[in-house]
């Protein structure tokens, strides 16, 4: 039995590490405990250490070292195995200003959070003089526990809330119907301060009527041409203003919240301080059950392995 337990777990072991590495760099498989193929591995390694450790029993070593490192490598397999199939994940979409307590699965199908999530804000992060992204960052509100708590969701740096570990994976443009953009004109002798969104139009205290005719996320120029470069991320954010005394008379041009001077249109020269509600964050979701469970078993079958390892080196020395 020691012998069949021993080629079963060899056979298993070599299949086992060929298919992972085929779904992994191969077939890109998300979740490699999806395949039939792992699944069968798992439970042959398992069934054939239980086969070990009873062929250690009936022999009267149950009370060994030996049987003890075997017996939580099995314990480690299977707790791997409950941890890898029950794992529950997905990801949660998230505009700016919204609040939301669910997340959905790859199949699209919403599952229950523990707590809620509000996306106060998100900002790209460049590198200085460049629009190449550096990292991106989301502010999120938790309400858990009737409490509130502030967080900060970065590239590579997960959060983890009731046993829910939450990763920054993407982002993107949609236009919130609650956006808006902060706008500074300056009149000479005056300045003013107010919002507007895309679309509308404000009248200004000297009458003059203020319209965002349109907006670009990422504008750039090249001669005489204006064109987005990006429209997926707020890189360059820039407004098409005009300004009319009337309908017929009126001037306009781009402005660009990278300006911190402002530009100047017509008599008046604008300033975009900030743009809020044009964005969304994508957070994967993730939660291993057993993940406190895998970490002590590992830690216990590596210590008890160790102790083998010095344990035949004595004997060795001793021969």
């Amino acid at each position: 039995m020691k012998n069949i337990s021993i080629r079963l777990i060899g056979g298993a072991l070599v299949i086992l590490v060929f298919r992972l590495a085929y779904l992994s760099l191969l077939a890109r498989k998300d979740n490699v405990f999806e395949d039939l193929v792992v699944i069968g591995c798992f439970l042959a390694l398992i069934l054939a250490l239980l086969f070990y450790l009873y062929s250690l029993w009936i022999r009267k070593k149950a009370r060994s070292l030996n049987f003890l490192f075997h017996l939580s490598l099995t314990a480690l397999f299977v707790v791997f195995f409950l941890n890898e199939t029950w794992t529950e994940s997905g990801y949660i979409p998230l505009l700016e200003g919204e609040s939301v307590s669910h997340y959905f699965d790859k199949n699209k199908i919403r599952h229950p959070l523990p707590f809620s999530m509000q996306c106060l804000d998100f900002k790209l992060e460049t590198f200085p003089g460049t629009f190449r992204t550096k990292s991106f960052v989301s502010k999120l509100k938790i309400g858990l526990d009737n409490q509130e708590q502030l967080k900060e969701l970065r590239v590579n740096s997960p959060i983890t809330i009731k046993n829910y570990k939450l990763f920054q994976s993407d982002h993107g443009l949609e236009i919130n119907p609650n956006h808006w953009i902060k706008i500074s004109v300056d009149f000479g002798n005056q300045k003013d301060t107010f919002y507007s969104k895309i679309g509308d139009t404000t009248r200004l205290r000297d009458g003059t009527l203020f319209s965002v005719l349109d907006f670009s996320p990422s504008l750039a120029s090249k001669g005489e041409q204006i064109y987005t470069f990006d429209p997926d991320s707020l890189l360059n954010p820039a407004c098409l203003i005009r300004l009319a005394s009337n309908f017929s008379n009126s001037d306009q041009g781009w402005v660009m919240a990278s300006q911190l001077d402002g530009k100047k249109v017509g008599h008046i020269n604008i300033k975009i301080d900030d743009i809020w509600g044009l964005e969304y964050t994508v957070i994967s979701v993730i939660r291993a059950p057993f993940n406190l469970v895998v970490i002590f078993l590992s830690l216990l079958t590596a210590g008890l392995g160790s102790l083998i390892l010095v344990r035949n080196k004595k004997c060795s020395h001793k021969n």
